[in-house]
């Protein structure tokens, strides 16, 4: 009923084709042009739906809006019982996360590279922190999304990952993908053994952060065995009782803005600078 509603308010011109509404916003049709000798002729024409009412789309598309059909299924002489089944089997689903919807967007290419490493690589399955149900809704996926935008484009940082998937489907590399999966290798087989030390700091929330300070950390000089190290005396202090005295974890570690491009690039910049400090 609510599809068939926004249907017929569309026609009557009470609502307009919002942005979010519309994935192909733009709509090749056809026009009838006249010509300056009289003749007339067809020409292929585009518009962008978004913002636009019925009244306002050309003439050839108010008529396919017009023929488009729509299947309704009814069902006749049901009990008040039979009411109730039908209404809780139309409802019987669970819709997709913004994770899963997300991946919809991107090509095959972007989302084998993705899926490749949430799904396949032992960093993901042995190392990282996170629950059963987290690794079927498209969580890790947005793990995976987080880390390419932080390693590679941060001065393009997504809020939303619907936008960092576009993102990275148009501007990601088979390369970069690659260089990631190195990475992930050597350090899935140095943190594994410490995988319980270090499940506060490899959770959903922060582990972009530290696969980005540990791709920077390399560029340093210092070695995965060390980067580890480094970890797990972190993760022993953020248990200290005079934890909250350090503004840094205090202020921006534990920022509940975790999506934030500032807060992203304090926390990349402040964990180097202490890991660089840590073997100075």
């Amino acid at each position: 009923l609510r599809r068939l509603t926004y249907a017929e308010e569309f026609k009557e011109g009470r609502i307009k084709i919002g942005a979010k509404g519309a994935e192909f916003i733009y709509v090749q049709y056809r026009d009838v042009v006249k010509n300056e000798d009289g003749t007339t002729s067809i020409e292929v024409k585009t518009i962008n739906i978004v913002g636009k009412k019925y009244t306002d789309l050309p003439k050839f598309l108010q008529k396919r809006f017009d023929n488009f059909n729509v299947t309704v299924t009814r069902f006749f002489n049901c009990t008040e019982e039979m009411i109730d089944y039908h209404i809780r089997n139309y409802n019987n689903h669970t819709a997709m996360t913004k994770s899963q919807y997300a991946i919809t967007n991107v090509g095959n290419r972007t989302s084998a590279n993705i899926k490749g490493l949430s799904e396949n690589h032992p960093f993901f399955k042995n190392v990282i922190n996170c629950a059963g149900k987290g690794k079927k809704n498209g969580t890790l996926e947005e793990v995976v999304c987080k880390t390419m935008m932080a390693m590679y484009h941060m001065n393009d940082w997504k809020k939303e990952v619907l936008d960092m998937m576009k993102y990275l489907d148009e501007h990601s590399t088979d390369n970069e993908f690659e260089y990631l999966k190195s990475n992930l290798d050597e350090l899935a087989v140095a943190a594994e053994p410490y995988a319980k030390d270090l499940k506060d700091l490899f959770s959903t929330t922060n582990t972009h952060i530290w696969l980005t300070v540990y791709d920077k950390a390399l560029m340093c000089g210092i070695t995965t065995e060390e980067f580890v190290e480094f970890m797990k005396d972190f993760a022993l202090k953020l248990h200290n009782d005079d934890v909250e005295n350090d503004e840094f974890v205090a202020n921006t570690y534990k920022s509940r803005s975790t999506k934030d491009k500032k807060v992203v690039v304090d926390k990349v910049n402040g964990l180097l600078d202490r890991i660089c400090k840590y073997y100075d």
